[in-house]
């Protein structure tokens, strides 16, 4: 039974396409900006 749902899941996994979000020249500036934040308060 377990090699069964394991084999459903790999196989809807496969399927799928999933992609890393592309991000704005904003947003990479926004993300650096908030980086840059956290890592002073260390």
């Amino acid at each position: 039974m377990r090699a069964a749902v394991a084999s459903i899941i790999a196989e809807t996994m496969e399927g799928l396409t999933l992609d890393y979000p592309m991000l704005s020249a904003e947003q990479k500036k926004a993300l650096a900006t908030a980086r840059r934040q956290l890592e002073s308060e260390r």
